[in-house]
């Protein structure tokens, strides 16, 4: 398993926004049905960058920081404004950020609030900007068409990072199970699925399923409680987690049944203070976590800052821990939103 420590980085600001819109889902557990549920989705005109911009705008005004100090800006995200160019030069300009600074986008979902961090990071550290942005959402609600076996919902997020010399290193481990990469994934939309006439039966398929996000909740859940059992005790001594310390757990899963499983033989993990989301946010990717801690900020002790160990699982299949500490102070309410960026259309349509 892969570990880092990232040093001399702080976290100093999260902050999300989900949609104002309450939708009824279809399901409404992952893998059982509950059409009595309503989840946060975005509208039509909404993306993930909207979602995204939103808590970045609002972090950037409460803590007063200039857009003149970023230097590093990702977006991640499985649902991007376009195929190309990158969303985050989007986000560079409706953020007023300037040219010196470097903007890309990621690919990742459940797994991206850390693997984005680590790269934001790392990035940050190499050059002499004080301030990385990193900034995180997904529509899923638009990439579940017809029958689905998740409780899919919208949202983005914001972290802004700086640099900080002793600040309290933050730990990292991730792992990639990618014998099983078709338990979660969208088929079409790249140039593996534009082969032409060769393959009738294929491109049958694909046009049925185009857009629409593929899980198999059976092979997901099992490599996701069996990865987490195999890792997880390796990580915890590297980022010296003892056993009934004051630590907060987040666990990306809405099935109470599975974060029991995965806690399972655990015992340096203090249950009690594990978090829980209500199930109107549904599973809803990249910025997760995020809203993990924003809907959550009340249970946090002002007066000091607090520890997190988090844990997310999605595509690819990737897994990552991380364990970090933040004040309650840097933490901003979830935001909810109906805005979006009307601002015309670009589109590099790669079957033309």
């Amino acid at each position: 398993m892969n570990y880092s420590l990232l040093e001399d980085i702080e976290i100093t600001s999260v902050s999300t926004a989900i949609p104002s819109n309450l939708e009824d889902a279809e399901f409404g557990k992952e893998g059982s049905a509950n059409s009595n549920n309503k989840v946060y989705r975005s509208k039509k005109e909404q993306t993930a960058s909207d979602l995204g911009f939103v808590a970045a705008e609002a972090a950037m005004a409460k803590f007063n920081i200039s857009p003149d100090s970023i230097g590093v800006l990702l977006f991640v995200s499985t649902s991007p404004d376009y195929r190309s160019p990158a969303t985050a030069f989007v986000l560079q300009k409706r953020l007023n950020i300037p040219a010196s600074c470097v903007a890309f986008d990621v690919n990742q979902g459940n797994t991206g609030f850390t693997q984005g961090l680590m790269m934001a990071s790392s990035m940050l550290l190499a050059s002499n900007g004080t301030h990385g942005l990193l900034i995180l959402g997904d529509t899923r609600s638009k990439q579940s068409l017809g029958k689905s076996n998740l409780m899919t919902g919208d949202s983005g997020g914001a972290v802004i990072i700086k640099q900080s010399k002793g600040a309290k290193p933050i730990h990292i481990s991730m792992y990639t199970d990618s014998a099983n990469i078709k338990s979660a994934y969208i088929a079409s939309g790249g140039f593996r699925t534009s082969i032409p006439k060769e393959h009738p039966s294929f491109l049958n398929e694909v046009a049925s399923n185009m857009g629409s996000y593929s899980y198999d909740n059976e092979i997901f859940r099992r490599q996701a409680v069996s990865l987490f059992h195999d890792y997880f005790s390796h990580f915890s001594k590297k980022a010296g987690i003892r056993e009934k310390e004051e630590r907060y757990i987040i666990l990306q899963t809405l099935d109470d049944e599975m974060k029991m499983s995965l806690l399972d033989g655990h015992s340096e993990i203090n249950k009690k203070n594990l978090l829980f989301l209500p199930e109107r946010f549904g599973n809803s990717g990249s910025a997760n976590p995020l809203v993990y801690l924003t809907e959550n900020i009340k249970l946090f002790n002002p007066n000091k800052k607090s520890k997190f160990l988090c844990w997310t699982f999605g595509e690819g299949l990737t897994g990552a821990f991380i364990s970090f500490e933040i004040s309650s102070a840097a933490i901003l309410e979830t935001i909810q939103t109906d805005s979006y960026y009307d601002d015309g259309h670009v589109s590099h349509n790669m079957d033309a």
